[in-house]
């Protein structure tokens, strides 16, 4: 099973099931969904051929990554990002050694995902 498909059977179950909010996007114990697209983000900016495209498709600027690093509105475009691409997010939680589902997680507790309520 490809991690698309994970991700698209952890967003449909969800929606479909029945227990609280809590628990349906809890992260690791002493991890907050900030820390996940922090690490993301770092991810980002040591890869060349990663950030050259981050950048090319956003039309950010250097300081923009910088500035944005305190903005959760921002952060969760980071996390959006690696969750569009399975290698890239495959290579994110591999380098940072969690699971692949961490990332959609932390996304669901940042800004944009209203969907929830």
């Amino acid at each position: 099973m490809h991690i698309g498909q994970v991700y698209v059977q952890f967003i449909t179950g969800l929606l479909t099931r029945s227990f609280s909010i809590k628990e349906r996007i809890a992260l690791p114990q002493d991890t907050s969904a900030e820390t996940i697209a922090l690490q993301a983000l770092t991810h980002l900016v040591t890869q060349e051929k990663l950030l050259d495209r981050f950048m090319a498709l956003t039309g950010l600027t250097p300081s923009d990554l910088q500035n944005g690093a305190t903005d959760p509105d921002f952060l969760a475009g980071v996390l959006d990002f690696f969750l569009a691409n399975e290698t890239d997010l495959l290579d994110f939680c591999e380098a940072q050694n969690i699971a692949p589902e961490i990332p959609a997680k932390a996304r669901l507790k940042l800004p944009g995902a209203q969907w929830l309520g």
